[in-house]
């Protein structure tokens, strides 16, 4: 099992940015950051930082991405259907 930690922006004017913090575990991290850049993408998101490490057979990543705030809900929930275990979970409300 490999770790991929996802930081998750929400870019937006109109509403209060929400930020949202999740640590997850997945069989595969490179499958993973495509699978979380395409989700980004795919509701006019995009990533703003990687890093990739490997700590002895295991890979770890830190993604941030940011999405419009509409869909920062929906985008936590596909990050979370990638996981094989969810570490952790944060949303948060900045003004």
């Amino acid at each position: 099992m490999r770790l991929l930690l996802v930081l998750l922006l929400t870019c937006t004017r109109a509403q209060p940015a929400r930020t949202a913090d999740v640590s997850i575990v997945v069989r595969d991290t490179v499958a993973a950051i495509e699978s979380v850049t395409q989700r980004a993408e795919s509701v006019g998101g995009y990533v703003t930082a990687t890093r990739v490490w490997r700590e002895g057979v295991t890979v770890h990543a830190s993604l941030t991405i940011r999405v419009p705030s509409r869909e920062l809900t929906s985008t936590v929930a596909a990050v979370r259907r990638i996981a094989t275990r969810v570490e952790g979970e944060t949303i948060t409300l900045r003004r």
